[in-house]
């Protein structure tokens, strides 16, 4: 081999192991459950409250949560950054 194609077979090995690297980290599941409570209704998702006091708009949520009011806890579960409301304990 010359010293071109070496450094050309040098850069194809990094480049396969960054994809493997990138590819494995993709595939991680990313997933979370916690307990809110509810600050706001409007149709068919919730405004709730974080844990760090901070406010969430807009969060879906299933069927099981229909009747939920302010004041109520909402079990959310969060995967890939995306909150869903999924359940309700009356508050």
């Amino acid at each position: 081999m010359t010293g071109d194609a070496m450094d050309i077979e040098q850069a194809r090995i990094i480049g396969r192991r960054a994809a493997e690297s990138s590819s494995r980290a993709a595939r991680q599941e990313r997933f979370s459950r916690e307990f809110m409570v509810v600050t706001g209704v409007e149709g068919s998702s919730l405004t709730l409250r974080a844990n760090g006091g901070g406010s969430i708009p807009g969060v879906p949520m299933t069927t099981a949560c229909s009747g939920v009011k302010p004041g109520d806890v909402a079990v959310v579960d969060t995967y890939m950054h995306r909150p869903l409301a999924v359940g309700v304990l009356a508050g």
